[in-house]
């Protein structure tokens, strides 16, 4: 079984590096010219006009889409990128005080091919969604106006300009936090059935603070979770405890370099651990700078250090409680691009101690359009597993088995994904209906 699963998980990486390297080279999916359809040409001088509206295809999955719809409507809006005279691509990273930003990029096509900027939008964490999205819309309308002013639309475009009256810039206003930021919650769930009761609590607790030079992070969340069966003969009670506390700090080292050290304590049911603490330093490097890190990473991260372990139940090895060493190496390349978007995660990692006693782990998730309206997703991921020291002794009941209560014994675990769709019929797709 452990031989099959390895020789599948190999052509699984094979394939998808074939595949990731034609996408890289720009073998697969190349963008066809968009004039070679009859579109009229456009010259970087504006010279020439277009007939109709700039097709505009959204390729943002957080950018109120039904809203800029109902708001933009001096463009036409495209089911497919390869449909479009302006592919606009949208992504977002969190900021240190709990904000968004939006990198909005706008990709000419067709008969506006080789134009190409880009526009940031920073969301403050107080705003809320209408006032998020008015301004990305606000950002947006900005954008797209260099597209618009050749075509029908430019005689009822404007410009609009509101001048700073406070004399102040936002970089010199104090702030009385210094760069804190915290966040306090808590939930609970409730089902209730003739024979069957659930009952979860949870709670969580997070500060932060992040600069240009350092990260703070500490994150306390907690979850009890209880299911009550109830038989002709007999009451089943499972209890499920998780308590995870984590704390780190980072430095920045230039555009390309990290170091830091992370902290964790936990307790769970699943893992038979009733107290886990953790220490690692780490160093980390990326390929690309991290200013650019909401459109692609390639990272390499190196983490080594101490764990000690009590464990509820006497384990396997006839242990009662553990301290080890252990490192682990991580590889991670995240990409989003105009034709899609690849993620891939290779880690390993071994305790010093018996180096027998090791995991390793490959993940990759990919989402392309091969041609117009043809797309291809997949996830796939395996892990080869030969440290699991927190075993309990003992058979696991039925209970236990069934409701996800404890971890049996593995040497691996596989799971794959994998999809495709092919749209077709109108390019359109200005229209917003949200009725039933």
């Amino acid at each position: 079984m452990r031989s099959s699963a390895r020789r599948f998980c190999t052509g699984r990486l094979f394939a998808f590096c074939l595949v990731l390297g034609a996408l890289l080279t720009g073998s697969l999916g190349a963008p066809r010219p968009l004039h070679a359809q009859g579109r009229p040409a456009y010259d970087a001088a504006g010279a020439d006009t277009l007939d109709r509206f700039v097709r505009v295809y959204l390729d943002c999955d957080n950018c109120y889409s039904s809203y800029l719809r109902r708001n933009l409507t001096f463009v036409d809006y495209v089911r497919d990128r390869r449909q479009a005279d302006v592919q606009l691509l949208g992504t977002t990273r969190g900021t240190g005080g709990g904000g968004v930003v939006y990198r909005l990029e706008f990709i000419g096509r067709g008969p506006f091919e080789g134009r190409r900027f880009e526009l940031t939008y920073d969301a403050a964490p107080t705003l809320t969604d209408d006032e998020r999205r008015r301004g990305l819309a606000d950002k947006i309308r900005v954008g797209l106006a260099p597209f618009a002013i050749r075509t029908p639309a430019s005689g009822r475009l404007t410009v609009s300009y509101e001048a700073d009256t406070t004399g102040t810039r936002e970089g010199d206003q104090e702030d009385p936090w210094n760069h804190w930021v915290f966040e306090v919650g808590a939930s609970g769930d409730l089902g209730l059935e003739e024979a069957e009761q659930e009952y979860e609590v949870e709670g969580n607790l997070e500060a932060e603070r992040v600069t240009e030079a350092w990260k703070v992070e500490f994150d306390l969340r907690s979850e009890y979770e209880l299911d009550v069966f109830e038989q002709e003969e007999e009451t089943i009670r499972s209890v499920s405890r998780d308590t995870d506390f984590d704390a780190g700090v980072v430095k920045s080292l230039g555009p390309h370099w990290g170091a830091g050290l992370s902290g964790t304590a936990f307790s769970r049911t699943f893992t038979n651990t009733d107290l886990a603490v953790r220490l690692e330093p780490a160093v980390e490097y990326n390929v690309f700078p991290y200013s650019v890190s909401d459109q692609k990473e390639l990272t390499v991260t190196y983490r080594v250090g101490p764990e000690y372990r009590n464990y509820q139940e006497v384990t396997i090895f006839g242990r009662r409680e553990q301290t080890a060493v252990q490192q682990s190496l991580r590889v991670r390349l995240d990409l989003d691009r105009p034709w899609g978007s690849v993620f891939a995660s290779l880690q390993g990692g071994h305790y010093f101690f018996d180096l027998s006693r090791n995991r390793a782990q490959f993940f990759t998730a990919l989402n392309v359009q091969l041609v117009e309206g043809l797309s291809i997703f997949s996830s796939f991921n395996v892990e080869l597993i030969q440290d699991q020291l927190y075993l309990p002794a003992g058979d696991a009941t039925l209970d236990e088995v069934l409701l996800r209560r404890r971890a049996l014994a593995t040497s691996y675990e596989v799971d794959a994904s994998l999809g495709l769709s092919y749209t077709f019929g109108s390019i359109y797709n200005n229209v917003v209906n949200t009725r039933l």
